[in-house]
């Protein structure tokens, strides 16, 4: 009993299709619908009837828009890394040239956009004399109405000449018997027939006598709807796996097929490489998106296993040819390297969300704690793969390290400097002395490694703005870092000065360790401010106006406060001279030890002028500061007129 011809997966419609409007709307598409694969797609689909329509308008535009331009020179398909990235679906949009598995990318990637399943198919295909083309072939099948329908774009592109513009619909959802006598895939469920035709076949037999051979009642049918509703059932590596293996009991002796199925796993991981490079970046930059680590971990993982399954692939090669085109992918330490990286962006992308969800001021320790633990494990991710990676062969990665990591660190250091600074005050100084010391600790190192990395990419081409940013930023966190330092130096001795100010009885030796202390701090204080002003130019003079004030406070404050102390030890003296009745050898001491109270209590006088020129401080508390200062003139004047 003879079989019909198939025409029955055809929906009977399709003959009798207008495809001229849809033709038109995508020869004409306007240039600003072609931005993206999803604009395009929206745009071709917006308006279509039914799921051929839609079909029908992308395919269309792939074939009257995309060139077809081989840079390989005629060599074997897929074979870099670097040839499979220029036939990616973004690249072939941007550049409007490709081969076929570009063209299939494409067009796979339209399709599912529109919410049509789409799969790239490889193959050989038959010339028109016969001849089969070894270096192998890719065309697409999609799933429409239920059904799965055959397509290459490719074949499809209309000749020079007049009909250049006029879509062939030869290959538009094509007839399966007539589609295998000139394309057989290397998976044989892509065949679409119940009776698949063996490669031994294809390349031995003409056109017509497989022909004559697909008419025939035949034992062994293969059930491909099965098959395929299994396929579209399961996830995507037992989906991958499964067709491996049904693809090399097909054609397991064909070392093509077994490096396009290698090559094929190298698609995926790719492919997963971008869309989680897609991801962090977004989060990264927009640092509003939550990466869900654990399906990311999951992720990584399934690269790993692509390559791995790529590599294993790969060894069964003996061809030196394309043994030479394997070595060309990353090998397991580039893996192993890229691997890391990404988990360091991973977390650099979490730890950018939750930085932007806390608010600008100051955190409580759990936040810092949980800042502090995304970035420690984005910085071991790169740290990892620092060590191991090849930044001849992958300078974009090597750049991203250093630009992901010495972003974190910057915006960790602020974060724990103004924690620190909020502990380094009078009333918690004393008893957060070593968390201060902590966070200042880790601040300052993340500072240093932020300008250490900004410095390396400084060095090598090409150089960007953002980079002079970086490091003015490192260092203004430096000196303010420096300030809070000095601060908190400050700020652990207000007890035991207030306790020898207002004690009965004042210990010489507290109140002379007391006044070292604050002098040195002063020192500190004069030498910061130099530094702050010569680096104005460098970074900024708003920041040198800020960190001037905020420093010219702290030294009101410690300088009014030694000259309270040194106005009080010039009592003690008076008193203890008076007691042991050497007031006449004492007597000159005493006066200078007044005078450099006074001296020191002008310093805080101007100190005090500086911010009021600033106009950054309430006239309330100058005058308060006022009053305090002529208060302590006073008494000094008097101490020395009645002397």
């Amino acid at each position: 009993m003879k079989k019909l011809l198939p025409f029955f997966l055809l929906p009977i419609s399709l003959f009798s299709q207008n495809f001229f409007a849809v033709d038109k709307l995508a020869l004409n598409t306007p240039p600003g619908k072609t931005i993206s694969i999803k604009t395009l797609s929206d745009y071709l689909c917006a308006e279509q009837p039914n799921e051929i329509h839609k079909a029908r308008a992308l395919y269309a535009w792939v074939t009257l828009n995309i060139a077809y331009v081989d840079s390989t020179g005629g060599r074997e398909l897929w074979a870099t890394p670097e040839y499979t990235k220029r036939q990616a679906p973004t690249k072939v949009l941007q550049n409007r040239t490709a081969v076929c598995q570009g063209y299939a990318n494409l067009f796979c990637a339209l399709m599912g956009e529109a919410g049509l399943p789409c799969e790239v198919v490889t193959g050989l295909v038959k010339n028109p004399d016969g001849d089969v083309e070894q270096i192998g072939h890719a065309w697409a099948v999609a799933r429409i109405s239920g059904e799965w329908y055959l397509f290459d774009p490719t074949w499809g592109v209309p000749p020079p000449g007049l009909s250049r513009w006029k879509v062939i619909d030869k290959y538009f959802m094509a007839n399966p018997v007539e589609f295998v006598l000139t394309h057989l895939p290397d998976d044989p469920v892509w065949q679409l027939l119940e009776n698949p035709v063996t490669e031994r076949r294809f390349v031995q037999y003409s056109e017509e006598e497989n022909l004559a051979f697909l008419r025939e009642e035949n034992e062994g049918e293969f059930k491909f709807r099965d098959t395929l509703e299994q396929w579209a059932s399961m996830d995507s590596l037992t989906r991958k796996f499964t067709t491996e293996s049904r693809v090399l009991r097909f054609n397991g002796s064909n070392e093509r097929v077994i490096f396009g199925l290698g090559q094929s796993y190298w698609g995926l991981f790719f492919e997963l490489v971008n869309r989680l490079d897609s991801i962090t970046t977004e989060a990264i930059m927009t640092e509003t998106l939550e990466i869900d680590t654990t399906w990311f971990d999951a992720q990584i993982d399934l690269m790993e296993r692509y390559h791995n399954r790529s590599r294993a692939l790969f060894e069964q090669l003996e061809t030196p040819e394309r043994i030479e085109k394997a070595q060309r992918f990353y090998t397991p330490k580039d893996v192993a390297a890229l691997l890391e990286k990404i988990r360091g962006d991973m977390r650099t992308g979490y730890f950018e969300y939750l930085h932007h969800g806390m608010p600008e001021g100051v955190l409580e320790a759990r936040q810092i704690a949980q800042l502090r633990y995304q970035a420690q494990l984005a910085r071991l991710a790169y740290q990892q793969a620092a060590r191991i990676i090849n930044c001849s062969k992958m300078a974009g990665h090597c750049f991203d390290i250093t630009h992901n990591r010495s972003l974190v660190a910057i915006q960790l250091a602020r974060r724990q400097l103004r924690f620190a600074q909020d502990l380094a005050n009078e009333n918690t100084a004393v008893k957060s002395l070593k968390t201060i010391g902590l966070i200042l600790g880790e601040a300052r190192a993340l500072f240093l490694q932020a300008i250490e990395d900004c410095e390396y990419m400084r060095r090598r081409p090409p150089h960007f703005a953002f980079l002079e940013e970086r490091i003015a930023s490192a260092k203004q966190g430096l000196l303010t870092l420096r300030a809070c330092e000095i601060r908190t130096q400050r700020a652990i001795l207000s007890s035991d000065l207030e306790e020898v100010l207002t004690s009965q009885k004042l210990s010489s030796r507290k109140a002379e360790h007391l006044m070292e202390k604050m002098t040195a701090i002063g020192r500190s204080m004069s030498g910061l401010k130099d530094t702050i002003k010569n680096a104005a130019p460098a970074l900024g003079t708003e920041f040198a106006k800020i960190a001037l004030f905020n420093l010219q406070l702290e030294n009101f404050s410690l300088q009014f406060n030694l000259a309270n102390l040194r106005y009080r030890i010039v009592q003690h003296d008076l008193n203890m001279a008076i007691s042991k009745s050497n007031l006449q050898a004492q007597r000159a001491e005493i006066r200078y030890d007044a005078n450099l109270a006074i001296q020191t209590l002008k310093e805080a006088t101007a100190a005090l002028d500086y911010l009021e020129d600033t106009g950054r401080l309430p006239a309330s508390s100058i005058n308060q500061k006022q009053q305090q200062v002529n208060k302590l003139f006073k008494a000094l004047r008097e101490f020395l007129e009645g002397f």
